[in-house]
Formats: structure tokens, C-alpha cells, sequence
């Protein structure tokens, strides 16, 4: 006997849409996802709206502002750091010389 599997008919027929027309959504928008022995069948990932998008470019928002604030203290803090370290170089060669 052969140990392969028949291969699994279709469950569904596939939908043929004329042209021209707009396919109508049979499913309710939003996340779906099934799994089963054969693992993943289907997703379904609605639109965002706009509450979504808001919420989205408020979160990108802050964490651009987040990112800024970092740099600018990483830049604040290097400043003092490099002046210093100029006016010792500065004055040790000053030193040096006498």
C-alpha cells in the first residue's frame, strides 16, 4: 500500500466575479484566524479606521519625540564633555611649555 496521502479536495469553489463588479465582503470585518491539524486556513485583517490610524500616529509620535529627547540629551551631555576636554588639552599643553 502507498503510505502518501490523497491530496485534500477544496472545501470551498472559488468565486468567479465578472468584470466591472466589486466583490461583496461575506465575512464580518476585523481578525480571524483558525488553526486546526493542517495549521492555518484563513486570516482576515479588516481596514483600520479612523480611531486606529489616530492612535497609531499618536504612538509614532511619541516615540519619535522619545528618540529625540534621548539624542538631545546625549548631545547636551557630550558638549560640556568635549569643552573640557579641550581646555585641558589646551592648558597642559600651556603647561608643558613652561
Amino acid at each position: 500500500m502507498s503510505d502518501t496521502p490523497k491530496p485534500e479536495r477544496p472545501r470551498s469553489e472559488p468565486e468567479i466575479i465578472p468584470p466591472g463588479e466589486q466583490p461583496t465582503p461575506r465575512r464580518p470585518a476585523g481578525v480571524f484566524v483558525r488553526f486546526d491539524e493542517q495549521g492555518v486556513h484563513r486570516v482576515f485583517i479588516a481596514r483600520p479606521g479612523l480611531p486606529s490610524i489616530l492612535l497609531a500616529l499618536l504612538i509614532i509620535g511619541f516615540v519619535a519625540a522619545l528618540v529625540f529627547l534621548v539624542l538631545a540629551g546625549i548631545v547636551l551631555f557630550w558638549i560640556p564633555m568635549l569643552i573640557i576636554g579641550l581646555l585641558a588639552a589646551f592648558l597642559s599643553g600651556a603647561f608643558r611649555r613652561r
